[in-house]
């Protein structure tokens, strides 16, 4: 079975940067300590729970079975997380404490536990256990006591009326049951991280949560990023973004406390690419803004293979390529567009060119050369580019042997 090391691990890999430092304030004495006693049956408690969760976990870590009390071990199991760290915020431990005294009191249970300082009264966390997990905030109310002002698994505590978004962190959509009937990366449990952010105008706090989706294999992940406000309350989203990533690629390729910037892989319209291939690398800019956040245009890393791409999809449907050729190298290219149209009304037509097998691009003065090949394609395809009025234009196009690529990962050098 998967443990949640793993997922960590997935996580560290695609965001390709440091992990996130805990806030560490200095120890505030609410209350006279607990006893140790008390704190360690809170703990034992927690790693109880989550016993009884792992009794219904299945499929490498990823999904609960269908048993009749599945998901309420689950929800059983994250408000007794809660009540362990409330105890521990009681006692007048600091974020940067609670979240090692986690490490010491679940490492013999493979839970999971990170905390954020949002201000001085109010700690963010997230919990894990295999590929499940929760994000929480504690608050101290007027009368000293902790108690919890946001759940992710409750959306009533952030202001909706149904999870949205957010579904795949509801215990209830975590069972096999469901994952079933409702495909796709949405209805997947979550872990994540959490990151602090630069404040609002008002002085409210932001903070994102990073999360994977659980999968039991593959080299392609799901991911959720979302940015939340904090008013010393309530919780609130400010955006969702579901985004899949390959294994080998980074997720943030920038994280700033105003901007941030997350690649991601998408698809083309003529060809495919594998599931451990980089595909259709796009760039995706999150901005926060004095009163909110939001998310940028989608920015293509290689924008040459999207005019291939473009391309290909028009001429093999027979569409003219309007801007997409230079005029002057429309007449050039004619026969070859009346071949690729005839092509398209074969039996085995290929409207798909099957999977994007290698691609290498290469600048020649003021040109640029772009030679990819599919797997379905018997030969090379060789573009020449050239750049008018700020547009990329294709200025040629011919074939040659299928060897003539070679895959070179990344943008290409300007």
């Amino acid at each position: 079975m998967r443990g949640l090391g793993l997922t960590a691990g997935l996580l560290a890999a695609a965001l390709a940067i440091a992990p996130p430092r805990v806030a560490a304030g200095p120890a505030q004495a609410l209350s006279a300590p607990q006893r140790p006693s008390a704190l360690g049956k809170r703990a034992a408690a927690v790693c109880t729970a989550g016993a009884a969760v792992r009794r219904h976990i299945i499929l490498m870590g990823t999904t609960l079975d269908d048993r009749p009390d599945s998901a309420a071990r689950l929800t059983a199991l994250w408000r007794t997380v809660r009540q362990w760290a409330a105890a521990r915020l009681q006692d007048g431990q600091s974020a940067h404490q609670v979240a090692a005294a986690a490490g010491r009191d679940f490492s013999h249970c493979a839970m999971d536990l990170a905390a954020l300082r949002l201000d001085p009264s109010s700690t963010a966390f997230t919990a894990g256990i295999e590929d499940f997990g929760t994000v929480f905030i504690l608050r101290r109310s007027a009368g000293g006591r902790y108690v919890t002002a946001m759940s992710i698994v409750d959306p009533a505590s952030w202001g909706a009326r149904a999870p949205g978004q957010f579904a795949g962190w509801q215990p209830s959509h975590a069972t096999e049951r469901a994952q079933t009937k409702h495909q796709g990366w949405g209805w997947r449990p979550l872990t994540g991280r959490l990151y602090g952010l630069a404040d609002q105008a008002n002085g409210d706090r932001r903070f994102a949560i990073v999360a994977h989706y659980a999968q039991a294999a593959g080299a392609t992940n799901g991911f959720q990023v979302s940015i939340w406000r904090w008013n010393g309350r309530t919780g609130k989203p400010l955006l969702a973004v579901e985004l899949v990533q390959t294994a080998d690629e980074p997720l943030i390729v920038h994280r700033g406390r105003h901007r941030w910037v997350l690649h991601a892989k998408t698809y083309f319209k003529s060809f495919d690419s594998c599931a451990a291939c980089a595909g259709r690398q796009v760039a995706i800019p999150i901005e926060l803004t004095p009163q909110g956040a939001r998310l940028g245009a989608e920015r293509p890393l290689v924008p040459e293979l999207d005019l291939a791409d473009a391309f290909d999809n028009r001429a093999y449907r027979c569409r003219p390529p309007g801007a997409l050729v230079a005029p002057a190298a429309l007449p050039r290219l004619r026969a070859r567009l009346q071949h690729m149209c005839k092509s398209a009304r074969l039996p085995n037509n290929p409207l798909h060119l099957g999977m994007l097998d290698a691609w290498h691009l290469t600048r020649h003065g003021s040109r640029e050369r772009l030679c990819l090949t599919t797997d379905l394609l018997p030969y090379a395809q060789v573009f020449s580019i050239v750049r008018r009025h700020g547009r990329l234009q294709i200025a040629g196009l011919r074939h040659e042997p299928s060897g003539e690529c070679s895959y070179r990962r990344g943008a290409p050098a300007r």
